[in-house]
C-alpha cells in the first residue's frame, strides 16, 4: 500500500509543497487577486462618470443605471451562485465559469462605445448585467478558496487581506481610468470620443484577465 505524502514526507520544493507555509502564502496571493479586477472594472463607470454621461449622451439618472443593472442579477444569484460551488460546479469549475462572466461583461460593456446613441448605451447596460452574473459570485468563490486553505485564526487574516487587495483594484481604477482616457484621446485625436471612451474601457478587461 503506497500512502500518499504528508507533511513529513513530502520531498519536492517548499513553493510546491502543499503542506508547506510558502505554497500557502503563494495560494493567499493568488486567492487575493482574483477579486483585484473585478472590483477594478465594477468601479469603471464612477472613475469616468462625466466622460460617460458627456461621449455617451445620456442623463445622470441614465449613468446610474449602469449600476442598478450590476446589482439586479445578485439580488438572487450569489445565494444562487453559492448553491452551485457547494453542489454542482465546485470552486474551481465555478471561479472559472464567474471569471468567464466577468470578462464577457466587461468585453460588452466596452463595446457600447462603438455602437451610436441611444443603442451605444444599451449595450454597456448589458455588459454590466453579464458582469453583475459573475462578480458577486466570484467572491463566493473567493471565500470558499479561503477556507479550503486556511483554518481557524487564520480566516480573520486572510479575509482582511482579501478586502484590502479588492479595494487596491477600486483605488486603482478611480486614480487611474481617467487619466488612461485623456491619453487615449491624446493618442487618437481624430477619434469619436465615444470610441476612445470604448478603447479606455478595453483596459480594464486586461486586469481581469
Amino acid at each position: 500500500l503506497i500512502m500518499p505524502p504528508d507533511e513529513h514526507t513530502y520531498q519536492g520544493s517548499a513553493i510546491c509543497n502543499p503542506f508547506h507555509r510558502c505554497h500557502r502564502y503563494l495560494v493567499l496571493i493568488l486567492i487575493c487577486f482574483l477579486s483585484f479586477g473585478s472590483y477594478f472594472c465594477n468601479d469603471n463607470p464612477a472613475a469616468l462618470t462625466d466622460y460617460i454621461v458627456k461621449d455617451m449622451d445620456v442623463s445622470m439618472e441614465e449613468y446610474m443605471t449602469l449600476y442598478s443593472w450590476y446589482s439586479y442579477p445578485n439580488i438572487i444569484l450569489s445565494l444562487i451562485g453559492g448553491v452551485l460551488i457547494d453542489r454542482v460546479l465546485g470552486i474551481r469549475l465555478g471561479a472559472i465559469i464567474f471569471s468567464s462572466f466577468c470578462v464577457l461583461g466587461q468585453i460588452v460593456f466596452a463595446s457600447g462605445g462603438f455602437f451610436s446613441t441611444p443603442y451605444g448605451f444599451d449595450v454597456m447596460q448589458l455588459g454590466r448585467f453579464i458582469f453583475g452574473i459573475g462578480g458577486e459570485s466570484l467572491t463566493v468563490c473567493q471565500n470558499a478558496f479561503s477556507v479550503q486553505w486556511f483554518k481557524g485564526k487564520e480566516l480573520n487574516f486572510v479575509f482582511g487581506l482579501q478586502l484590502s487587495i479588492s479595494r487596491l483594484g477600486s483605488t486603482f481604477n478611480m486614480n487611474s481610468m481617467s487619466r488612461i482616457y485623456l491619453k487615449v484621446c491624446e493618442m487618437f485625436p481624430h477619434n469619436l470620443p465615444r470610441v476612445n471612451l470604448s478603447f479606455t474601457l478595453y483596459f480594464g478587461k486586461y486586469y481581469l484577465t
